[in-house]
């Protein structure tokens, strides 16, 4: 249960917060410059707000062409202000604004690293296999 001392706000967070968020929360880091070219392509987008120091503690974002494909990403929360169910809330929030706004024409996707598959799973999410089988490019490093 998420205590009143957060709050969840519709919005992306700014560049530098975003990336900050991704490293601590042992997503893989991503350069400012380039966060602040994507994120005002985000479909949707939510940060988890500390109430007692206005802080952004947490975000989660969705992205994709709004009617074929989505992906949920960026779905991070500092690890001081884990385990206290702001996961859920974030995915709760974005849930909410898929069942809303999308059709069942779309394909809603993730990627779940680690134990985050089990937080996924509540929400409805399964594995593809045997049927499909998620794969991404690994850029080549430059």
């Amino acid at each position: 249960m998420v205590s009143i001392e957060y709050s969840i706000v519709e919005s992306v967070p700014p560049a530098e917060k975003f990336c900050e968020l991704r490293k601590r929360a042992g997503l893989s880091p991503k350069s400012v410059e380039v966060a602040k070219r994507a994120l005002p392509h985000t479909v949707y987008g939510v940060s988890v707000v500390n109430n007692q120091d206005n802080s952004i503690v947490g975000m989660g974002r969705i992205v994709g062409d709004r009617y074929l494909a989505l992906t949920i990403v960026d779905v991070a929360v500092f690890p001081e202000h884990q385990k206290k169910g702001l996961g859920k809330l974030i995915m709760e929030t974005l849930m909410t604004y898929i069942k809303a706004n999308v059709t069942r024409d779309c394909y809603i996707t993730l990627m779940a690293d680690g134990d985050a598959k089990f937080l996924y799973e509540k929400y409805g999410f399964i594995t593809g296999l045997p049927i499909s089988l998620g794969m991404y490019y690994s850029h080549p490093k430059q």
